[in-house]
């Protein structure tokens, strides 16, 4: 059900600010009027969240992968982490600095490695060749195929060409040249395509050099190991870290709460819940010095949409929000909504097998991996919703598109083999699944218009409640009754009931039209929203249809395998290949298909009733967690 809040303004002294908002984090009943969260972290906060990420992300490469990790700490440890966090923070990055040093220089000795390599057979160091006077050194390479008559017309001129090395595309060494002749030997270089390479300045000759360059990167792969083995020490205290972001993110939201203050006063306006106003205020008044003002709601002011249901309904409050939050003002649809979903979530699964599986592959899911959010919500929802596909695939006989009877099972077991849980038959006899849910359907219906008419009490329009809902429920029921039950009094009775229904639309369709004959011609318009009504009540044969697609294609799959089965050795492989890829298929279509079908159902056929929405949801400030999963409180 929906429940009222308050808008209350909360007032402390400046110099226990922080320890407010701190309070109102940790007891997670209030909501506060303005808050800046959908603004976004300032950038300083979020480059100091990223480090943390950044050091949390290189730790854990150093472990091994839990794949249902579940992260708890104490209270009083998440509190105190701030420290620890830091200094393991300060190390990490400590490590990485010197392995990003080190891979840098290594980056760079390579590449000189490369660059020198060519050219370690020179006689000469290339810092003396820089430091001739009246003779130019240059240092590159000539293409392989032009380097004979380079050598040739080099030799000819007068020049010099000392060779380093050569391969398949060049040949490497030191052009050399009187600088009175420069520009004979520039026309030269250039027409034999010779490519000038600058090489750093060394008082040993390239060769020498080379093992002392080795030995620098050696010393910087040292280097890095250590600090990868420092850094898998370290990841031994990977948790700190996660608990440190959790508490800095947290921090952080807390500095998003927007107080007003005076000289001497700080103070935050919000929303509770009524329910939990008299805990709320007590509680803090117990750690914080506290006054408490009740403030007006103005008419125009939009309240936020606070919940109170059971853990059931609960779980399917995120597919209703998906569409849109309740208006405060209006039924919860929620506790009738769940229910339907629930139950049709199940008849379009519809298969004893598939509902086993749903129910321990997100158990397991549940218990192992520990989800939270939406994700937790789905899940739950998936394993609810096994009930019902257990139970509705018992009175159809499926598991895994294998007749099942249940029943008849037991029977033989006690000597009476005459017994029968099926009662429905979708793939050999369609039409009575069919009725059933086109019966379904106008229940589904009914029970939204009965919805509407609690909303337009609530509202006291009483004229939209006969004419919007009291008149349809009317048809709907009357067509029921004359069409199922073939009794002249009872088929009777289901005439007047269509007739009084339709007489209520005409009465009091047209009442906000103005005169006389728009009145008129706005009832009999409203009857011609029966085509609508059977366009909704026809929607509901998609139940037919998946319960239907479900059946077969498993049956389809079993088909398949058990021909294969049939060749020697290699088609008993075959046939478990086809029968657990088939059926993994079917079972993640069937679930889809029922996940997004049914929410059509409740979105369209039933929300389309009665809901108004557009509501935002009472979402109270509170811890928010990204690596750990629950904070215990201290005993």
């Amino acid at each position: 059900m929906i429940v009222p809040v308050k808008k209350i303004r909360l007032l402390t002294p400046i110099s226990e600010q922080e320890t407010l908002i701190k309070a109102l984090q940790h007891e997670s009943k209030f909501m506060p009027f303005e808050h800046d969260s959908a603004l976004g972290l300032p950038g300083d906060i979020n480059n100091d969240l990223r480090a943390i990420e950044r050091g949390i992300e290189v730790l854990s490469k150093h472990q091994k992968k839990k794949i249902f990790a579940f992260h708890e700490v104490k209270r009083s440890e998440f509190e105190d982490i701030e420290t620890e966090g830091k200094a393991l923070l300060a190390k990490v990055n400590a490590a990485l600095e010197r392995i990003e040093n080190a891979e840098s220089e290594n980056k760079r000795l390579n590449d000189e490695i490369k660059i020198l390599t060519p050219y370690l057979n020179l006689s000469v160091a290339t810092k003396t060749l820089s430091e001739l006077v009246k003779t130019r050194i240059m240092i590159g390479y000539v293409p392989f195929e032009l380097f004979e008559e380079f050598q040739k017309e080099t030799s000819a001129k007068g020049h010099v060409f000392e060779e380093s090395s050569r391969d398949k595309e060049f040949v490497y060494g030191a052009f050399g040249y009187e600088l009175v002749y420069e520009s004979q030997a520039l026309i030269l270089l250039n027409a034999y395509r010779f490519n000038e390479v600058t090489l750093p300045l060394f008082d040993t000759k390239l060769s020498a050099l080379l093992p002392e360059l080795k030995n620098s990167l050696t010393v910087n792969e040292d280097i890095i190991k250590a600090a990868n083995a420092d850094l898998k020490v370290l990841s031994k205290e990977s948790t700190k870290l996660r608990i440190y972001y959790d508490y800095y993110y947290n921090y952080a939201l807390r500095q998003l709460v927007n107080t007003k203050t005076t000289e001497r006063v700080a103070y935050i306006e919000g929303w509770v819940r009524e329910d939990e106003f008299e805990s709320l205020t007590t509680s803090l008044a117990n750690k914080v010095d506290l006054d408490v003002e009740e403030l007006d709601v103005n008419d125009e002011e939009m309240v936020p949409t606070a919940t109170k249901n059971n853990k059931f309904v609960e779980k399917f409050e995120a597919i209703t929000n998906m569409f849109s939050v309740p208006h405060p003002k209006e039924v919860d649809p929620n506790p009738v909504m769940s229910i339907w979903y629930w139950v049709i979530f199940g008849i379009m699964m519809g298969d004893v097998g598939y509902g086993l599986l749903m129910l321990i592959v997100f158990g397991l899911f549940l218990k192992l991996k520990r989800p939270k959010g939406g994700l937790k919500d789905l899940a739950t929802i998936f394993v609810l919703s096994s009930i019902p596909s257990i139970i509705f695939g018992i009175l159809t006989g499926g598991f895994f598109g294998v007749n099942f009877d249940l029943l008849n099972i037991i029977g033989r077991w006690f000597g009476n083999p005459n017994l029968t849980s099926v009662v429905l038959q979708p793939v050999d006899d369609p039409l009575p699944m069919l009725i059933f849910s086109l019966g379904l359907g106008i229940l589904h219906i009914i029970s939204g218009l009965i919805l509407k008419i609690v909303n337009d009490v609530r509202k006291r329009d009483i004229l939209s409640m006969l004419a919007d809902a009291v008149s349809w429920i009317l048809i709907l029921v009357g067509l029921v009754v004359t069409v199922a039950i073939k009794n002249k009094v009872v088929m009777g009775i289901g005439v007047g009931m269509i007739g009084l229904g339709a007489l209520l639309i005409v009465l009091f369709n047209g009442r906000n039209a103005k005169g006389f004959f728009g009145k008129v011609l706005g009832g009999l318009s409203g009857l011609y929203n029966s085509t609508s009504y059977l366009g909704d009540v026809l929607s509901y044969s998609r139940l037919l249809a998946l319960s239907l697609s479900t059946a077969v294609i498993a049956f389809t799959m079993n088909l398949l395998a058990g021909m294969v089965m049939g060749i020697p050795i290699i088609g008993i492989l075959f046939g478990l290949i086809i029968y657990l890829v088939g059926h993994t298929f079917n079972f993640a279509m069937g679930l889809l298909s029922a996940y997004v079908h049914d929410g059509r159902l409740q979105y369209l056929e039933f929300f389309g009733k009665f809901y108004e929405g557009g509501g935002y949801e009472f979402t109270p400030f509170s811890y928010k967690y990204k690596y750990l999963d629950a904070i215990k409180e201290n005993e």
